[in-house]
């Protein structure tokens, strides 16, 4: 952690990056969690559509 918060002060545009990098591992988890509640979501949703 305090390598990073060095990189963030040594360079101004690593803020940046860091900003990008943040949205990155949520956005990977979303697709690995997405093929995984697909299939469990996809069953309660026709049911909730049929409703």
């Amino acid at each position: 952690m305090a390598d990073q918060n060095t990189e963030q002060v040594k360079e101004p545009r690593k803020p940046g990056e860091l900003s990008t990098n943040r949205p990155a591992p949520p956005v990977e988890t979303d697709s690995a969690a997405a093929p995984v509640p697909d299939p469990a979501a996809g069953k309660p949703a026709k049911k909730s559509a049929k409703e």
